[in-house]
């Protein structure tokens, strides 16, 4: 992993701030409702080409919430979808599965029935490619937004700590193409 392709970069997370970028929705999913009973889960999702508008070199995730309680996340990775093994697997290298921060921390919260942004991560976003988003929860309050009838593959796993692991295996995809969690992913 290069420091100059993985840098963070300096933007508030906590007020949504861009740090003076400019930023465009690649993907924007209306989430609709909520769900719970995620600590100590992995999730995956996977975006497909086909869902992502607009290409960029600077990416960043808005987070939501539910209202019956917040969430604590332990980590967050992103990584282009690896061209073999499971659909969930993300590619080892080049670029390599790359964690986004909150407010400088892997490790936060979000808040009951609160929206928030990752900050800014230099990782290229080609609308070409699809991409695997690797989330893991820790803890309890875990309930957090979701949309159903989405073009979003959604894959999870209990007692894993995998977020930013490459290769893994054992996920159970999750009903009615669920997104989870990620309800615009933004690049500049």
């Amino acid at each position: 992993m290069s420091g100059a392709s993985f840098q963070i970069l300096a933007a508030s997370a906590a007020s949504g701030g861009g740090g003076g970028i400019s930023w465009t929705d690649s993907t924007s999913i209306a989430m609709t409702s909520q769900g719970s009973g995620w600590d100590g889960f992995t999730i995956r999702q996977v975006y497909s080409a086909a869902m992502l508008s607009t290409s960029g070199t600077v990416v960043r995730l808005q987070l939501s919430a539910g209202s019956f309680g917040g969430c604590l996340i332990d980590a967050i990775y992103i990584g282009e979808q690896a061209s073999s093994g499971d659909v969930y697997d993300m590619k080892a290298s080049s670029p390599a599965p790359t964690q986004f921060l909150v407010g400088g921390s892997g490790s936060f919260s979000i808040g009951t029935n609160s929206v928030l942004f990752t900050d800014a991560l230099t990782f290229a976003i080609d609308e070409t490619k699809s991409y695997v988003i690797g989330v893991h929860f820790n803890g309890t309050p875990d309930n957090i937004l979701v949309a159903s009838g989405t073009s979003v593959a959604a894959y999870s796993k209990a007692a894993a700590s995998e977020a930013g692991t490459a290769d893994v295996t054992g996920y159970s995809l999750r009903p009615a193409a669920q997104a989870l969690l990620i309800s615009k992913i933004q690049v500049a």
